[in-house]
């Protein structure tokens, strides 16, 4: 799944001024929770900690199972060189 939209470069820097840094995190962590659920067919199930003490965003395993795979998403919001916006 990819989600692309066109910008010129200052259309970059009004985006990214109009989010706050948690905002970006959490928009990255909620796109990364629909790419794995949706890649992963249902089988590999995500959950977020209630807390991030210890710097751990979410936690992943197979469906019925135990979660056994701690992750920390980071995003970074960028333009490519043809004026795409990726989020990595």
């Amino acid at each position: 799944m990819s989600v692309r939209r066109k910008f010129d470069r200052g259309q970059e820097i009004r985006l990214l001024q109009g989010l706050t840094p948690t905002q970006r995190g959490t928009a990255g962590e909620q796109l990364f929770g629909a790419c794995v659920t949706l890649s992963w067919a249902g089988d590999l199930e995500l959950f977020k900690p209630l807390t991030d003490d210890d710097h751990t965003d979410v936690t992943a395993g197979r469906y019925g199972r135990v979660p056994a795979l701690a992750m920390q998403v980071k995003t970074a919001l960028t333009l490519d060189r043809q004026g795409l916006l990726d989020s990595h």
